[in-house]
């Protein structure tokens, strides 16, 4: 009865504060009416490219002699592959953006190394960048060490470079700057979005329910900043970043970390010659000059650039096929009950490529490809339950993404073995519950009040049209302490640790890559390429093919899919999606999740 009271109530309260941004309900049906013209439009245009695309397959790619493998920052880099042959369409706003996969990156990167038709590596960074995290840009960093061992060369090549691309190119032979482009040496900051201002505007008052004084997650509702803790947490695993980054870029150019640290502090290069003259660049070149550059490198005045994308469905067809798998699952996104929806991971989701996987007898081995920052402290426990049954079955090896954390690090937990970059951001074992009071909105904002009659004093908890009462706010910090307490031991079992070490190094706390190896809570430093490598050895198999799950909705369903969900952002607009942002947090009442939105820049 709490949940249908609360599922109840949070849904009316989904509904008035989308009633107090959206502009007015005749702007909504004219979207609405203009989407559904735009879409039978762009049905008819795809439906010629679906039946066009139907009657043959993509032509093999071509490699020819003297070519350079090239990499463009100008689209999204996601975890999990996608084969989409509607990707890329432009059709405006509705436009279906073509991504890469990281693995498709890291992949081409190192099949490039043994390549004999090519001759380079070039890093464009002219585009707009997209980039992922940190440890997803270690993951493509370390792919890049590996091909310098050929000694080909890597050439990077820019307008502006801030902390990704100085990441990126620190060990590359030829750093290239436009001779008017700025590069932008700084340190790094952690940037939380709290959202108390926006409540009180609306009368609306959040109680704030944790276990773990790291657990900062709810604050966003409570607090406009930082508490002590939780800028203890953020400061520490911000500045072990930091110091991997000033190390790596130390290494890579070799340059003092002390000085590219003062060099950060004082903002000191203001232009392309004191880039040059402190190292940091080799080159300031137009891109006439650039390409006369790549040229030579090649051995062709004309080279080929091979679009990474491309090289990666040449090396996918060219791949020896094995009866024998490897299954990497991806758990990707803020973790809710339900279908993979949106960018969430659903726990039915992924329970059912779980079980797919451990049935199948062509796998030898899962790996457990984890980037999330965790969410519902009830799906999280399902998922952590199916992958303990999956052990039992086989191998199962995690990969920490840039973020592994709270419900993220409950998932992980189960592998034998996981893996993690220095840069990753993981820990979070700990657990809290936001309950929203919405009284005094409806009362003050829109004249509604409630009265209620009941059999007894607490028949209806979880109806957020009143306060909590003492014995109300007991009873979920009884639910919290016991559902941290569960977590608690879980970490414990799992990690093979005593429980009281458990419990000190939880409290909610967020650790880097670094401090979670320190501590025990991941094994070794490695992206999914080392731990596809373990899996394999661990199963005693030395020839196999990746399996992915789960499966993704690809071509014309997909771009369906892609285009709905823009449609649907155009019209409700940045607002509403804000408001849909904050949501996640109320659908469940207990939540194994990590500070919310903390983005590093």
């Amino acid at each position: 009865m709490f949940y249908l009271y609360f599922q109840r109530d949070v849904q009316r309260f989904h509904l008035q504060i989308m009633k107090e941004f959206l502009k007015s309900t005749m702007a909504s049906c004219l979207g609405v009416f203009l989407a559904l013209i735009a879409l039978f439009l762009i049905f008819v245009v795809i439906l010629g490219a679906a039946i066009a695309g139907a009657t043959g397959s993509k032509e093999p790619v071509k490699v020819a002699d003297h070519s350079i493998l090239k990499i463009a920052f100008n689209r999204p880099i996601m975890d999990q592959e996608k084969n989409d042959p509607f990707s890329g369409l432009d059709l405006g706003p509705l436009s279906r953006e073509a991504s890469l996969s990281l693995r498709q990156i890291t992949h081409s990167i190192r099949a490039a190394k043994t390549d004999p038709d090519i001759k380079a590596l070039y890093l464009d960074f002219s585009a707009a960048g997209q980039y992922p995290g940190m440890a997803s840009l270690n993951e493509i960093k370390s792919a890049i060490e590996d091909f310098k061992q050929s000694k080909k060369k890597v050439i990077t090549n820019g307008a502006i470079y801030t902390k990704k691309e100085t990441y990126l190119s620190a060990g590359a032979d030829h750093i290239i700057l436009h001779p008017k482009g700025n590069y932008i040496l700084q340190g790094m900051t952690s940037n939380g979005m709290f959202y108390k201002g926006l409540l009180d505007k609306l009368d609306i008052q959040v109680e704030l329910i944790k276990k773990g004084n790291y657990k900062g997650a709810g604050e966003v509702f409570t607090r406009e900043n930082y508490s002590d803790y939780n800028r203890e947490q953020v400061e520490s695993f911000l500045g072990n970043i930091y110091q991997d980054y000033l190390q790596s870029v130390s290494k890579g150019r070799k340059i003092p970390a002390e000085n590219l640290d003062q060099w950060a502090k004082n903002l000191s290069i203001s232009n392309p010659e004191m880039a040059k003259k402190m190292g940091l660049v080799t080159d300031l070149l137009y891109q006439d000059q650039v390409d006369s550059l790549l040229g030579k490198i090649a051995g062709e005045s004309d080279p080929d650039l091979v679009e990474v994308h491309d090289y990666a469905f040449k090396i996918a067809q060219e791949e020896e096929r094995s009866d024998a798998k490897i299954a990497v699952i991806y758990a990707e996104g803020e973790i809710v009950s339900g279908k993979n929806s949106g960018g969430y991971l659903g726990d039915e989701t992924l329970v059912e490529a779980i079980r797919e996987a451990a049935e199948n007898d062509r796998i030898k081995a899962v790996v457990l490809r984890v980037n999330s920052p965790g969410g519902s402290a009830l799906a999280s426990d399902v998922m952590e339950r199916e992958l303990e049954i999956l052990k039992k079955k086989k191998t199962l090896i995690v990969s920490m993404g840039d973020v592994a954390a709270s419900g993220g690090y409950m998932i992980a937990a189960p592998g034998e073995r996981i893996f993690a970059e220095p840069n990753t951001i993981t820990g979070s074992i700990g657990v809290f519950a936001t309950v929203p009071h919405t009284g005094n909105f409806f009362k003050n904002k829109l004249g509604i009040t409630f009265d209620r009659i009941s059999t007894a004093p607490n028949s209806d908890i979880g109806n957020l049209n009143h306060p909590l009462t003492d014995a109300q706010r007991a009873w979920f910090q009884n639910s919290v302490n016991q559902t941290y307490d569960d977590f608690v031991g879980m970490v414990a079992k799992h990690r093979k640790m005593p429980l009281k070490k458990a419990y000190e190094i939880a409290e909610g706390r967020v650790y880097s890559g670094i401090e979670a190896k320190q501590i025990g809570l991941i094994d070794e430093f490695g992206g999914l390429e080392e731990a596809i490598r373990y899996a394999a050895k661990k199963a005693g198999i030395s020839n196999y093919e990746i399996k992915s799950f789960p499966e993704v909705t690809e071509g014309f369903a997909a771009f369906l899919e892609e285009i709905s969900t823009s449609a649907k952002m155009a019209w409700k607009g940045p607002e509403v999606w804000m408001v849909e942002r904050v949501q996640t947090l109320f659908r469940t009442p207990v939540q194994t999740r990590m500070p919310m939105d903390i983005t590093i820049e």
